[in-house]
């Protein structure tokens, strides 16, 4: 094809008549397959006199086909063809005089070189652009830099070496250039560098700049136009979460300069909300810093600003409407997220100054800025400031009040009740239900006289806050309230529930009171039964009313509709079936013809509501799609989507679609496993569902509902078996970056193969064997996994001690630090639980596993110069092996014994109960018969320390005596029999009370078994057991194990049997009135 037809092709591509533009993309494709003559053709047009649309769409097609597509084009193209392309481009970018080719050219350079640089393919390109940052040319300078942000990797992994010098000194010289945008280009390109460089020590090489970084933004604030210092904030915002200690030196200076951009009256609404923003990252990711300000100069300085954002309220409901983000909501998103991150030692003395500065102000704006910014910090309040709180609420809550006042004041009851319940409940139950009730039924004059508009915001807000209130409630306490909240709810409905309110405002109303007679029914339970008759015929009518209106109207709003079958159902849950029966095939007719009405399951709010509804949303494919720079700004105007980067790709994630998504796969996830075998027929088709949402959902709500529904989808008999679920999991477990969900990976890991195993839950695996649930590849696969979230788990807690040892920790930060600690514990406890629980569920199948995985990081972990709680785990790990893979285990107690010796005298009394106990197991194997000796040797010491009935040693002493008892009644023939009866002295055992009652029910069946050691060693041994058994009865230390109780009637039965009567006579006179009394009340 000539160059003429070439263009008229590409014009056809931007044609608006479909079927040219088609035939066009057709005929591109077709000539794709000749690499060389395409790739030379594009350049041809670029460097062309032809219309700038036509070279722009040029550059774009070229960038996309050279690396891009599915076939590169750049790959299969000769050595002549690539020399051409790299020189052609340079040639090109050198010329180029429209801004938007010469950054398409750039983009398309940058992703080129960021390829081939590493093999040494593109030795012209660096010198070039170093070139052009010294040239006059500010073009030229800033093609360079952006070029050099698109290969930031290169740079930092391939010239780490000329940091020091030839990069710092091109960033010295660029961003303090005032021409044009090079400062912020230059800005950028260092930004992507610091994101790219991986060690700490090399980032903070570039610090020098820091001072040339400010004097940078203080230029581009000085602009006409506040373009380059948005974007230029933009970067710094996205460089303070994983480089805030880059920043810190430059804190005293950025941070006053942020505080007056924010407070600009000069500055534009974007402008001040980017700053407010670049404030409130420092806060959230260098919160120590922000602490340490001196005169707590941080919170000084930013508080104000929140709380003057918040002034900028509209006096009307109307102006409401306006969808973009208002100063209203970036000052108390802000102050919100400051306090927590700052912590409310810092925070709330300031803000608490604040609100009292503000609602003493005459002006109304002042007193909802007051209320609102109170709001925000509530959940960080301790409880004893929430009486002050609650009575400044209280207050407001006043009709003569600004109905702006009243609103916020309203949604701060709810606030209290959502962050304080269910103390808040408890304390002011009474106060707060008679303002709801005020506000619903509008009882007040000076309420009455409002708009309507305003009417019906206060009933919808009241009974949101009463929504609140409701749900962290105890049922008990609702019980007074019950029949005047419900009386107002349908009174708030209208005179007849067959009437649906014409107005939005009208309708918002019967919404939300709904929603509240759900979350009532929810919180009283079976207790709703009362309700039942007067509550359900009236949602039943507004049901029909609202399905006649849908069918009348085909615009007709469908969310009332849709909260009305959700609260009848709710309802129903409430009550039980008992109740529920008789509606219940009523309402699922309802719903099975909603479910298959085109009209109503197609409705996207009506359908959120149905089964199918829900499977559809969650799956739902393209939770984020890639995009080019010119999809990127496009996207900049939607609030709904949000950038991010992922796997080094630039992505767009639009939220909405997340939040649906979550919704219904919570939902489908809770009906998995509320209705059981109900659910069996959908169990094949959610399980496709969310299988693959488990790794490949960029939310982690999404993800955790989705492993969170496997374990219930196992139990069904047409579920795929546990293996694969098993398989699936660990995979979502190896690409999980969330500590919370990581553990519910592994506890659902656990479930599935327990259900599997024990389907009926009976915990009783006698006789289950389960030699071909998992294999033997597939068990090491799973414990080598685990073993991998066990050592990054180590490797987070090794950052965080390295951390603490070379920097200086606030109060704050060791907190957070402490919480981390526990974390990683709790994540830890859960690994092992759950290579226990493969222990229990493969029994010897699974002693090769873990001799073959799992053995040498035992023995790693268990060296005495190990922290106490990795020895202790370590030692977790031995007791499941020798519970549960019996005469395997029992075959190596040469590996076991010392090391469990050598844990048990630790200082660390967790680790010392766990040895304890595996020492008791190792006694159940007559191979323990070398080692018995020495070990009740040291045990014996142990159990008669001066400080082993310590409240920090009490548990581990009560294991150790446990263990003691097992030696004794299984090696009495090596064992000075002289030791039982002192061995019986130290019973019954008050701490351990689990090991108490293990301990008693041994002794129990060593009587039933007539053991030697009691009946023929002394004759002293039968009434000091005797005592023991009465001592633990009067003590009542298992007053509610029924087993427990049933073997000591049974021992004590069998004693009397055995025993002559005179003996047990001075028995029974030795007993204190106490013993006497718990043994008649025994065998009553």
């Amino acid at each position: 094809m000539d160059f003429a037809g070439y263009e008229k092709m590409l014009w056809s591509l931007m044609s608006p008549d479909n079927a040219e533009r088609n035939q066009a993309e057709s005929m591109f494709e077709g000539m794709k397959a000749d690499s060389d003559g395409t790739l030379l053709h594009l350049l041809q047009v670029i460097r062309s006199p032809a219309s700038d649309d036509l070279r722009g769409l040029a550059a774009v097609l070229l960038r996309r086909v050279l690396l891009r597509d599915e076939v590169s084009l750049w790959c299969n193209a000769t050595n002549a063809t690539q020399h051409s392309v790299k020189n052609d481009l340079l040639q090109v970018l050198t010329h180029e005089a429209n801004p938007s080719i010469r950054r398409k050219l750039c983009d398309t350079v940058g992703e080129l070189a960021s390829s081939i640089l590493e093999e040494g393919e593109w030795d012209e390109l660096l010198p070039c652009m170093f070139n052009w940052i010294t040239s006059t040319n500010v073009a030229h300078r800033e093609s360079a830099l952006r070029v050099f942000e698109m290969i930031s990797l290169f740079i930092a992994t391939a010239m780490s070496d000329y940091f020091d010098t030839t990069i710092r000194a091109l960033f010295e010289q660029c961003l303090t250039d005032a021409a044009g945008h090079v400062a912020l280009h230059a800005l950028r390109a260092l930004g992507m560098l610091l994101l790219s460089i991986d060690e700490l020590d090399e980032r903070d090489r570039f610090q020098p700049l820091l001072p040339l970084i400010l004097q940078g933004l203080v230029t581009m604030q000085a602009a006409p136009t506040d373009e380059d210092i948005m974007e230029a904030m933009e970067v710094v915002i996205e460089l303070m979460e994983p480089h805030a200690s880059f920043f810190k030196p430059s804190f005293k200076d950025l941070v006053p300069m942020m505080v007056a951009l924010a407070q600009s009256s000069t500055a534009s609404f974007g402008t001040r909300q980017l700053a407010m923003e670049v404030l409130v990252s420092i806060a959230e990711n260098a919160p120590a810093a922000c602490r340490r300000f001196p005169h707590n100069g941080f919170v000084e300085l930013v508080f104000p600003i929140a709380f003057h954002l918040m002034l900028d309220i509209p006096e009307e409901m109307d102006d409401d409407e306006n969808e973009d983000i208002s100063n209203v909501d970036v000052g108390s998103e802000a102050l919100q997220r400051m306090a927590q991150a700052i912590g409310f030692k810092k925070a709330l003395p300031t803000c608490f100054a604040l609100v009292q500065r503000f609602a003493s102000h005459g002006d109304w704006r002042h007193q909802y800025a007051a209320l609102l910014g109170l709001t925000q910090v509530v959940e960080i309040i301790p409880p004893a400031q929430v009486p002050a709180v609650v009575d400044h609420v209280f207050k407001h809550l006043v009709p003569t009040c600004h109905p702006r006042v009243l609103s916020v004041a309203l949604d701060a009851v709810g606030q209290l009740a959502t962050d304080h319940g269910p103390v808040f409940q408890e304390q002011y139950h009474a106060q707060t239900i008679a303002i709801l009730l005020e506000y619903m039924a509008l009882s007040e004059p000076a309420l009455a006289q409002a708009s309507r508009q305003w009417k019906c915001h206060f009933q919808a807000q009241a009974a949101t806050s009463l929504r609140c209130f409701v749900d962290t409630c105890h049922p008990e306490l609702m019980d007074p309230y019950l029949e005047a909240l419900l009386s107002a709810l349908f009174a708030m409905l209208g005179a007849s529930t067959a009437m649906i309110d014409p107005t939005p405002e009208g309708r918002r109303v019967q919404e939300h009171a709904v929603a509240a007679i759900s979350s009532i029914a929810g919180c009283c339970g079976p207790a709703f039964a009362r309700f039942y008759d007067k509550v359900l015929p009236p949602l039943k009518q507004l049901l029909y009313a609202c399905l006649a209106e849908l069918t009348a109207t085909a615009d007709a709003s469908t969310m009332l509709c849709g909260i009305t079958l959700e609260c009848i159902s709710l309802v129903g849950l409430a009550v039980g079936p008992s109740v529920f029966g008789a509606d219940a095939p009523e309402v699922l007719t309802v719903m099975t013809q909603m479910q298959h009405s085109t009209q109503y399951a197609q409705d996207d709010i009506l359908r959120s509501y149905l089964l199918q509804a829900l499977l559809d949303a969650a799956m739902q494919q393209a939770e984020f799609e890639m995009e080019d720079d010119e999809g990127m700004m496009a996207d900049d105007d939607d609030e709904d989507v949000q950038i991010a980067h992922i796997n080094d790709k630039c992505v767009s994630i639009r939220t909405s679609l997340l939040e649906e998504k979550a919704t219904a796969c919570q939902m489908l996830s809770s009906m998995v496993g509320d209705l059981k075998e109900a659910f069996f027929p959908y169990v094949e088709q959610v399980t496709q569902v969310l299988t693959p949402l488990m790794t490949d959902s960029v939310h982690t709500e999404i993800r955790a509902a989705s492993i969170s529904a496997m374990p219930s989808l196992v139990l069904s008999p047409c579920a795929t078996d546990a293996r694969v679920h098993a398989g699936r999991l660990l995979n979502a477990l190896s690409t999980e970056p969330e500590l919370e969900l990581q553990m519910t990976i592994m506890q659902a890991i656990k479930m599935c193969i327990a259900h599997a195993v024990d389907p009926d839950e009976t915990n009783d695996l006698s006789g289950k064997a389960p030699a071909g649930l998992l294999n033997h590849l597939q068990l090491v696969q799973l414990v080598e996994g685990l073993l991998i979230v066990l050592a990054e788990s180590f490797q987070r807690r090794a950052v965080r001690r390295a951390r603490k040892a070379i920097e200086e920790l606030d109060e704050e930060e060791n907190e957070e630090d402490l919480d981390n600690d526990a974390t990683e514990a709790q994540l830890q406890f859960i690994l092992a639980d759950c290579i226990g629980s493969l222990a229990k569920t493969h029994q010897h199948v699974f002693y090769p596993v873990f001799q073959e995985t799992l053995l040498d990081k035992v023995l790693e972990m268990v060296q005495p110069h190990c922290l106490p709680e990795d020895r202790k785990l370590a030692v977790y790990l031995v007791d499941d092996i020798l519970e549960h893979t019996g005469a395997a285990a029992a075959g190596h107690l040469d590996t076991f014994v010392p090391l469990l010796v050598d844990c048990v005298g630790s200082d660390y009394a967790p680790l010392r109960q766990a040895a304890s106990y595996g020492l008791a197991l190792c006694a159940a194997h007559a191979s323990f018969a070398p080692f018995v000796t020495p070990t009740v040797e040291l045990l014996w010491n142990l159990v008669h320390a001066p400080d082993a009935y310590e409240p920090f040693y009490v548990n581990a002493t009560d294991n150790a005596v446990s263990a003691l008892g097992r030696m004794l009644l299984a090696f009495d023939d090596v064992l000075n029999p002289s030791l039982f009866p002192q061995w019986l002295r130290l019973l019954p055992m008050r701490g351990d009370l689990e090991e108490s009652a293990a301990v008693v029910q041994r002794l129990c069946a060593a009587v039933q078994n007539k053991h030697r050691i009691i009946f023929d060693a002394s004759p002293s041994n039968v009434p000091a057991l005797i005592s023991v058994l009465a001592e633990a009865i009067s003590a009542q230390l298992f007053a509610d194990q029924e087993p427990v109780l049933r073997d000591i009637q049974g021992a004590l039965r069998s004693l009397r049997e055995v025993i002559p009567p005179h003996v047990m006579q001075a028995v029974w006179s030795s007993m204190s009135p106490t013993q006497q009394q718990a043994l008649h009340a025994l065998f009553a």
